[in-house]
Parts: C-alpha cells; sequence; structure tokens
C-alpha cells in the first residue's frame, strides 16, 4: 500500500512538474506575440505616416508602389496570424 502510494505522489509530482513547465511556456508565447504585434503597429503607422506625406505633396492621390501593395497585404496577414496564435494560446490559458 506503501508503495501504491509513492508511484502515485511520484506520478502527481510529475505532472505538477509539467503543468509548471507549460504554463512558462505559454506564458513566453503570450509575451512574444504581444511584442510582435506592438512592432506590427509601429510598422503600420509609419507606413500610414509615409502615405500621408506623399499625399500632401500636392498629389491628388498618393502612389503606391508595387512594393508598398505587397508589404499592406503582408501587414495584414501578419496581424491576422498574429491575431489566431493570441486567439489560441487565450483559449489554452482559459482551460
Amino acid at each position: 500500500m506503501t508503495q501504491r502510494l509513492r508511484v502515485l505522489e511520484t506520478c502527481a509530482n510529475s505532472i505538477d512538474e509539467e503543468f509548471k513547465i507549460s504554463q512558462k511556456r505559454l506564458s513566453r508565447i503570450g509575451d512574444s506575440v504581444s511584442s510582435r504585434s506592438r512592432v506590427l503597429d509601429g510598422i503600420d503607422e509609419v507606413m500610414e505616416m509615409t502615405e500621408e506625406a506623399g499625399h500632401q505633396e500636392g498629389d491628388s492621390k498618393p502612389r503606391r508602389g508595387l512594393l508598398s501593395k505587397k508589404a499592406s497585404s503582408d501587414m495584414e496577414a501578419a496581424k491576422k496570424l498574429l491575431e489566431a496564435i493570441q486567439q489560441l494560446t487565450t483559449s489554452k490559458d482559459d482551460q
């Protein structure tokens, strides 16, 4: 009986350690996602300022090159991906 209790205690300790490790990993992922989101928001602001500056120079409409269009679409895709990752990590935290 004592041996079974020791085995159960060892198993419970192992589960507890695994849980702590997974929580640390999730928190690191969450921190990484939020910092990347801030960087993307900063890049988005710079792109908007650049477009506004080009528009203020007297052009009736801002000229957007192929690279600018590609960067905008890539930025939107990256934001959607980050939101999906945040939702996944948030739902795991709730469980």
